[in-house]
């Protein structure tokens, strides 16, 4: 078998740095995989699944599958593992939020027996942010933070500013900003001593956003724009359409609304390239309250909102439909069409309640997790004040030793004088 695996070795180390291209190398892999057996046809599996990752969601799922079975059977358990964790991500691409978890953990019961701390903090952080997604948020925190620690003893200032921008974005969901804007500003200080710059930007978007929350609109914008320099220099389209978004909603606030129609334009025309249609529904209901309800422009208004609405129906985005009923009554009220303002009143309050239902299972998960920060800053308080202790012992005991120390040397001063004083 070793032989093999030091042929596999070479030819991933001869594909990426001789051959170049992700997709002359996938072809490569893909043949020499026809031909592979045992570890061997694992590890291949999963540099296919992680190279596909980018091209094509669907085959990561595949091959991830195949490349499981195929350790499992050999016993090949961190290959196995790497799989899982392919597996995960698939599964977190396609909102399968429990899969996702369930691989992570799988994929975390072998690394936490090595002593690979990169990989498994790596793991903690992936799994806090599966967890995250499925509204698990008290969950979340505990692996985020147990990410946190290894990379902080890792050292590497990039992971360390992306763990605690993932324990920001638990508490933007927990709607608690300053906490939020906390863990943010931990995380600028660290990524700017990184060199990870498409991180640094999402970093600076987030503190403008919670400064946005938090009233503080000189600030927001003066983030956001940061963060815009950043995505241009990138060309990060998706970063661009959130910045284009948030700039359009900080336009609107401070009644900027000539400059926030461009911003939510521009906004739209990126969601639109990149097919996000969630993206698409919310920033049509953004320009349609914006000109139905702030630019007195009743029926351009109602001609975005009906489209956000049902985009957010074919994609069963509640929250964006409760905001389209609700802009859309607010228009036909305006209006003086107060049948139709009251129908969709109805549907807000309806749709509105079971929201609220679902907020009320948010707040049990909030008072979870502000009860792990207390544990945690707890915890971190006690270790200071052992660490205060043990100084504070150290010194004592130094002390004694200096006061014995010099007390020596007086006894034996005076007794060299005193034998000096009898020969004289």
């Amino acid at each position: 078998m070793k032989h093999p695996l030091i042929f596999t070795v070479f030819f991933l180390f001869f594909s990426i740095h001789v051959i170049g291209n992700d997709k002359e190398i996938i072809d490569s892999l893909h043949i020499a995989l026809n031909n592979s057996k045992g570890n061997e046809r694992v590890n291949l599996l999963n540099t296919l699944s992680t190279l596909h990752r980018a091209y094509d969601t669907d085959q990561v799922g595949h091959l991830s599958k195949v490349a499981i079975d195929v350790a499992h059977e050999e016993g090949f358990t961190e290959g196995e593992a790497i799989a899982y964790e392919n597996l995960a991500w698939y599964f977190s691409k396609k909102n399968i939020g429990d899969s996702a978890v369930f691989s992570y953990l799988k994929a975390l019961n072998y690394y936490e027996g090595t002593n690979k701390l990169d990989e498994t903090a790596s793991i903690y952080n992936s799994l806090g942010i599966a967890l995250m997604n499925t509204g698990r948020y008290s969950e979340s925190l505990d692996y985020l933070v147990k990410g946190l620690m290894l990379r902080q003893e890792l050292g590497d200032n990039s992971k360390i500013g992306d763990s605690y921008c993932n324990m920001g974005i638990v508490m933007e969901f927990l709607h608690e900003p300053e906490q939020a804007l906390e863990y943010y500003v931990k995380s600028h200080e660290n990524m700017i001593l990184g060199d990870n710059e498409s991180i640094l930007s999402s970093v600076l978007m987030n503190i403008g956003v919670v400064n946005f929350t938090l009233g503080n609109y000189r600030q927001s914008n003066k983030y956001y724009s940061e963060a815009l320099v950043i995505q241009l220099q990138n060309d990060d389209q998706f970063g661009l359409m959130k910045i284009y978004r948030n700039l359009g909603n900080l336009s609107m606030e401070i009644k900027d609304l000539s400059a926030a129609i461009v911003y939510y334009n521009m906004s739209l025309d990126i969601a639109t390239k990149l097919g996000d249609k969630n993206s698409i529904s919310g920033t049509y209901i953004k320009l349609g309250d914006l000109y139905g309800n702030k630019m007195v422009m009743y029926e351009k208004g109602i001609e975005y909102l009906e489209k956000g609405l049902v985009l957010a129906k074919s994609i069963g985005n509640k929250w964006c439909e409760n905001e389209a009923y609700k802009s859309m009554a607010e228009s036909y009220s305006a209006n003086g069409e107060f049948e139709k303002a009251y129908i969709l009143e109805k549907c807000y309050a309806n749709l509105n309640d079971s929201l609220v239902r679902t907020n009320a299972k948010l707040q049990i998960e909030k008072s979870k997790a502000v009860l792990q920060i207390q544990k945690d800053r707890l915890k971190t308080n006690s270790k200071k004040i052992a660490e205060a202790d043990v100084t504070k012992k150290t010194s004592y005991n130094r002390m004694c030793i200096v006061v014995g120390v010099s007390a020596f040397l007086v006894l034996v001063f005076l007794g060299l004088y005193l034998k000096g004083r009898r020969h004289l």
